[in-house]
């Protein structure tokens, strides 16, 4: 799990990136970057398929708590794409720093869930 937690948060942060640096260029999102989100929101998903099988396998978590974090997660860049489909400016790219940059926070707070549940 902590392998996919660190693919996960190193890929936010790349999308993080390009965000600022399109949002200080004053330009919004771009098709590309709402593709980049798509292939994170597929990885978010398979951290859901691996989290329920190993939870399956018995490992101990507040499931709650983990399934809180992971849902929230899934939601946030779904909802970063709303808001670049509707606002065409820089704000955007802004609102889609931000999504990554939460999702980063969130994605760590899963591993610490996951860690101090013995989930490893």
């Amino acid at each position: 799990m902590s392998i996919v937690i660190a693919v996960l948060v190193g890929a936010a942060l790349l999308l993080a990136i390009w965000g600022v640096v399109r949002a200080v260029r004053d330009q919004a999102v771009i098709l590309r970057q709402l593709l980049a989100g798509a292939v994170l929101e597929l990885g978010i998903v398979v951290q859901m398929v691996v989290a329920a099988v190993l939870t399956a396998r018995g490992h101990v978590v507040d499931g709650v708590l983990l399934w809180g974090y992971l849902v929230t997660t899934a939601l946030l860049l779904p909802a970063a794409a709303v808001v670049a489909v509707a606002e065409r400016s820089r704000w955007s790219s802004v609102v889609l720093v931000a999504a990554c940059v939460t999702m980063m926070v969130l994605q760590l707070r899963v591993h610490q869930i996951w860690v101090s549940g013995g989930g490893g």
